[in-house]
């Protein structure tokens, strides 16, 4: 859970704005990325091959 709190104005009374939202989605997105990048790192570092990457029509 992600919360974000403020106190704001409104016509001279004090209130706290609070928003709350559900990051679990993103954080399982996050380390599902991590765990691919270090697979990924782990096939490159280890390979008996050169890779080399680029764009098409890019220098």
């Amino acid at each position: 859970m992600e919360i974000h709190a403020r106190v704001i104005n409104n016509d001279g009374k004090k209130l706290v704005l609070s928003v709350a939202r559900d990051i679990s989605e993103a954080k399982k997105a996050r380390e599902a990325l991590k765990c691919s990048e270090k697979k990924l790192r782990a096939y490159v570092e280890n390979s008996p091959i050169a890779f080399m990457v680029g764009r098409s029509g890019k220098t």
